[in-house]
């Protein structure tokens, strides 16, 4: 009985809370650690949740090969901000609002410049994976 309580202990504190996944996603940005950061990211929802963004702002949803090229050309802005270390917007974001619940996350953080985005994770059994990372509109 000793042992099984050992154990169930061991593994919740094992599990990484999302806080904890987003400091270190911020780490391995800071030191342009791209694939170190993709592990924290659910690539098929990220680009379902893109994909649902650019037709929100007015791209056609039957332009497969448009929404498939600006998908590609975002993935290759994130991946030259990782590649920038600690001078890339998402080493220097910082967290404005949080909102946890048991399986989901959102976390809304500023940029250097002053912009905002909104990360999204989702709870895939014991991890919290990135689902969407994507801009919100300027305040006026």
């Amino acid at each position: 009985m000793i042992r099984f309580l050992v154990l169930v202990v061991s593994l919740f504190a094992c599990q990484s809370s999302v806080e904890d996944i987003l400091s270190r996603m911020q780490s391995r940005a800071c030191a342009a650690d791209v694939s170190g950061f993709f592990k924290n990211v659910n690539k098929d929802k990220l680009q379902i949740n893109y994909f649902k963004h650019a037709i929100a702002k007015g791209i056609e949803k039957d332009d497969k090969l448009k929404l498939y090229q600006m998908y590609k050309e975002y993935l290759n802005v994130v991946s030259d901000d990782l590649q920038r270390g600690q001078e890339g917007a998402f080493c220097r974001h910082s967290v404005l609002q949080k909102r946890i619940s048991k399986n989901e996350a959102v976390f809304i953080v500023a940029l250097p410049d002053k912009s905002r985005r909104r990360l999204h994770f989702l709870r895939f059994a014991k991890n919290w994976l990135l689902a969407a990372y994507l801009p919100l509109p300027e305040k006026n």
